[in-house]
């Protein structure tokens, strides 16, 4: 992994912060049936996925102290649990809104255990590749504190365009359903490539 250039890890670092922003934004909507859209639902998804990202990122930094090539493997295989997570959430909402709405009579423990339940998992597995890049960059680079700007860069622009694409495209276009169905996919891309990263390519 030593010849691996920064331009692919800023790119992959991009591209699943798109991925987990367009899931934020989906959740909104698909949240909508069940609880309705009102601020404390938009509280609650911004808090869940936030803790998901942090979760992430604690556990992401764990594996970044591994050997190159097994935290990059073990990358792989979060963001196939980031797909197959991101994929069950209609699922799950729609398994568990009836329980857990009636498992409690206050409308924001109900938004925020519904909204635990669908998307805190697809978040906790996309906040884990961040710093594992992060770190192969910054150990790659000559100078690393560009690598690691990049890498920070590369996630807020990541986020900005998954917000914009979600918000103004995807869900206009192809409603929420298909384009949770295209962000798995992209982590499964994701997911491939790391593997490829970890064998060296």
């Amino acid at each position: 992994m030593r010849n691996v250039p920064l331009w692919l890890l800023v790119f992959l670092q991009a591209a699943v912060s798109a991925a987990s922003l367009i899931v934020e934004i989906v959740a909104g909507r698909m949240l909508a049936p069940y609880v309705g859209m009102s601020l404390y639902t938009w509280t609650a998804i911004i808090a869940v996925v936030l803790a998901g990202f942090s979760a992430g990122h604690w556990l992401g930094g764990r594996w970044a102290e591994k050997p190159s090539e097994r935290a990059m493997a073990l990358t792989g295989w979060a963001l196939l649990a980031a797909a197959v997570t991101t994929a069950l959430a209609g699922m799950l909402l729609r398994l568990g809104a009836g329980p857990v709405l009636a498992l409690t009579d206050n409308p924001l423990w109900a938004i925020t255990l519904l909204c635990t339940l669908a998307f805190f998992a697809p978040s906790f597995f996309a906040g884990v590749p961040a710093p594992v890049l992060a770190q192969i960059a910054v150990s790659r680079a000559e100078q690393s504190g560009r690598a690691l700007g990049a890498m920070f860069a590369a996630g807020a622009i990541g986020a900005i365009a998954g917000t914009l694409l979600a918000g103004f495209l995807f869900i206009a276009w192809l409603g929420s359903s298909l384009t949770m169905a295209i962000v798995a996919v992209a982590y499964v891309l994701g997911a491939v490539l790391c593997f490829c990263l970890a064998r060296g390519l």
